[in-house]
């Protein structure tokens, strides 16, 4: 009795569609697209990684909290040196519906020195078809006064 014969069959996307590659070089040439993808994928982990510690390097620097002192814990019962209420109307205008806001606000550091404060609101869509936002995205910046 003979060897079973293995086919292997790869679909690649293309700008016309779907292909089947066929040949050795349409298989070589889609794992060298594949490898680079990969490469860059994990490029950009590592990015989101480093900007993650900066932030929470930045966060501390700024607000004296770290991220374990703070987790679980709800936004508007911190007090991180700006008057954390006014950021009540803006989340939940953005949680209903609104697409961006920024405000300004005055407070301090976790040093006592004055800071200017802009806050953009925008929400977190994780579902593209979901009527209303998963959650509210802030960026805050924090510039020193005098």
């Amino acid at each position: 009795m003979d060897e079973p014969a293995s086919t292997v069959v790869v679909v690649g996307a293309s700008a016309g569609g779907v292909e089947a590659l066929t040949t050795l070089e349409d298989l070589e040439r889609a794992r060298r697209e594949l490898e680079t993808a990969c490469e860059e994928l994990q490029s950009t982990v590592e990015e989101l990684e480093t900007t993650n510690e900066e932030l929470q390097s930045t966060n501390e620097e700024l607000w004296g909290f770290r991220d374990d002192e703070v987790e679980g814990e709800h936004l508007l019962n911190l007090d991180i040196g700006i008057p954390v209420q006014r950021l009540r109307d803006p989340i939940r205008r953005v949680l209903d519906g609104s697409e961006t806001e920024e405000i300004e606000l005055d407070g301090h550091d976790r040093r006592g020195k004055p800071v200017h404060v802009t806050i953009a609101f925008a929400p977190l869509q994780n579902r593209r078809e979901a009527e209303e936002p998963d959650g509210a995205i802030l960026l805050v910046s924090a510039e020193p006064v005098g």
